[in-house]
């Protein structure tokens, strides 16, 4: 999963920070277009997509553009955009390992007591 993530980071990263807005002239109009293109992009590799999302990309964008832009290197939008996504990764990762337990919980008997309850659940439970 890290491997995974740290390959798509820098993949994207040159394409986007290192490739395109290379190639434009330098300045924040540059970092704006990519991101715009960066926002779009995203939409189109993946099916279900709020529409949210795209603002949250298209200021994601700005964000890693600008720090492309202001330090010309693209170790500061690299390590940006890997922060980002780890944070979401785990964040979802949570999110997943939460609504397991809940749904376990919902599922079992009056009174049965899973291996995945806390020892304070437990003694709740007892008393």
């Amino acid at each position: 999963m890290v491997y995974g993530l740290v390959f798509s980071v820098c993949v994207e990263e040159m394409l986007w920070r290192g490739g395109l807005q290379a190639l434009l002239p330098p300045g924040w109009l540059s970092a704006v277009a990519v991101a715009a293109l960066f926002s779009v992009w995203h939409r189109c590799t993946r099916s279900r997509m709020e529409s949210w999302i795209h603002i949250h990309l298209f200021l994601l964008g700005v964000l890693l553009g600008g720090a492309m832009y202001l330090w010309q290197n693209l170790l500061y939008p690299a390590a940006l955009h890997l922060t980002h996504n780890a944070i979401l990764d785990y964040r979802a990762f949570s999110l997943q390992r939460s609504a397991r337990r809940a749904i376990r919980r919902a599922a079992r008997r009056p009174g049965e007591v899973l291996a995945s309850d806390t020892q304070s659940e437990v003694s709740r439970g007892a008393s």
